[in-house]
Formats: structure tokens, C-alpha cells, sequence
């Protein structure tokens, strides 16, 4: 697996294909392997397999599996320590409150699709001034769904063409945003004005999203 841990496994020939005969369970349980997992064996000699798990919905990567490996989302101590000031940091003062009215309802009125039926979970939005002057808004309604309770800040993760993206969210007067890693993510991505973002929720534990750009 991705986490760099070892299960050994003996196989059964039976007719005409070869089974698990004993550590499976035990390799299901210590993974914590879920229906709708997908897993991929990559044979690297002497009996050994290198085994990859992806969600089958959406090809996302299982949280879990590469916390020991995930790049940090940051490229720069700017990036890891940003200045108060930035537009990343939304913990505004009582004179800025007005100025933010008009932001907040862009923010808010940007979602254009929020499906809660079969599939995995999903939300659209649709990039305005609002998200390159400040940050992202999660849709509430969606949030407290699939993702309450949570402590704030927490961390969720945004994958795009195999790339992840590690984001710091927060609970700001009632409303969730990305406090830390919208800007970089937003770079390295090369999005903007009137491009569409459609984030599929792949692991409601680790807040895993796959994200799809459409120009």
C-alpha cells in the first residue's frame, strides 16, 4: 500500500484461479477497506505486489494512504506563514463588516449546483471577483450534510490531474471557508474569472475532494 506497510498472504489454487487463503481479513481490516474501494496490483518480483487503492467514483487516492508522502501544499515560507493581511485570512474587524456584504453575497450566490442524492456527494461553483479578491465558500447546506460535526480549523485536500492540494478551512460567522491554500491552489491551476470548479467529495473523514475545471 501507499502507506509503506507489508501483509503477507498466502494464495489457493482453486479450478482455474488463485484466492486469498489467510492474512486477508486482516489485511481489509488494518487498511479499513470499504465497498466501493478499488485496488490496483502492481507485481514487482519475488511474489511482491504493490497494491494502490482508489475511490471507484471519483479515482481519488484514499486519504490515509499517502498521509506519510503527501506534499505540503505550501512552496515558500510566505506560503506556509502568510501575513495577516492577505486575502486568506478572513478574520476581519467590525469597520470591514459592510465592505464584506457585497463579497459575501458573491461568494454565496457563486454555487450553481449541490447534489445530495445517488452518487457521491458534489458541488459546482462558478469563479467571480469574490474568490480572487478573498477566498473559496463552501455551501453550508452541504457542509453540515456530509460533514458536521467538525472542529474548526481543520484541514481538507483538493486533487486535480493526480496533484493534492492540502487547504486549512474555517468557521467564520457561520460560514466555511478556505483560510490557508486557495491562493496557491488557485496559481498552480491557472483558473479564472467564469471558470466552473466541480468538487466531488470523495472521503468524508479526511475531507478529500476531486476537483474538475471547466473553462
Amino acid at each position: 500500500m501507499q502507506n509503506r506497510r507489508r501483509w503477507v498472504v498466502r494464495l489457493v489454487q482453486v479450478e482455474n484461479g488463485f484466492y486469498f487463503r489467510s492474512s486477508w481479513n486482516e489485511f481489509v481490516r488494518q487498511n479499513f477497506l470499504a465497498q466501493a474501494d478499488f485496488l490496483a496490483f502492481h507485481y514487482v518480483g519475488g511474489g511482491e505486489f504493490q497494491v494502490y487503492r482508489f475511490n471507484s467514483f471519483s479515482g481519488c487516492p484514499s486519504r490515509p494512504d499517502y498521509d506519510a508522502s503527501l506534499t505540503p501544499a505550501y512552496e515558500s515560507d510566505v506560503d506556509l506563514y502568510p501575513d495577516v493581511k492577505t486575502s486568506d485570512d478572513f478574520d476581519t474587524s467590525d469597520e470591514e463588516a459592510e465592505d464584506r456584504a457585497d463579497e459575501d453575497h458573491d461568494l454565496r450566490t457563486s454555487v450553481r449546483a449541490l447534489s445530495i442524492g445517488d452518487g457521491p456527494p458534489s458541488f459546482s461553483v462558478v469563479l467571480s471577483a469574490a474568490h480572487f479578491n478573498g477566498t473559496l465558500e463552501m455551501p453550508l447546506d452541504f457542509w453540515k450534510r456530509y460533514l458536521y460535526p467538525r472542529c474548526f480549523p481543520c484541514k481538507a485536500y483538493f486533487t486535480v490531474h493526480g496533484s493534492t492540494w492540502e487547504m486549512q478551512v474555517a468557521n467564520t460567522r457561520g460560514k466555511i471557508r478556505i483560510k490557508r491554500g486557495w491562493s496557491l491552489f488557485k496559481r498552480r491551476n491557472s483558473v479564472g474569472w467564469g471558470m466552473t470548479l466541480h468538487f466531488l467529495l470523495s472521503d468524508i473523514n479526511g475531507i478529500h475532494f476531486y476537483v474538475l475545471i471547466k473553462a
